[in-house]
């Protein structure tokens, strides 16, 4: 299966410090892409090129994810999570990286309103 419109590519990944294997990462990716999405009413989609915060959004779902796959909290602690904590991080993670991003025509990526 090949993954276009990745927001962040695996060599971009590597260079960040990521460590899992290339069909891990698509998958894990894959679903980052969708909850930046989902909060973003898909305003991202079609740009040509992601912002470094957009880039470093999905390196974080990313690490979430794998952390939460092997039982581990980010700081190194055994944890195990519940489906609300893991929306918790997630909304905490998108935030952090995209409350004020915007598209070029001024509108914030994370805008709701009217």
């Amino acid at each position: 299966m090949e993954f276009s419109g990745q927001y962040l590519s695996y060599n971009e990944y590597r260079a960040l410090g990521g460590t899992i294997e290339l069909t891990p990462f698509n998958l894990l990716e894959f679903e980052a892409r969708k909850e930046i999405d989902k909060r973003t009413l898909g305003r991202l989609v079609n740009l040509k090129e992601q912002t470094k915060n957009t880039k470093m959004c999905v390196l974080q779902l990313i690490n979430l994810r794998v952390s939460i796959n092997n039982g581990v909290e980010m700081s190194g602690n055994v944890v195990n999570y519940n489906q609300s904590q893991i929306d918790d991080e997630i909304k905490s993670i998108v935030m952090k990286y995209l409350l004020d991003e915007k598209l070029e025509d001024g509108t914030p990526y994370l805008y709701c309103g009217i």
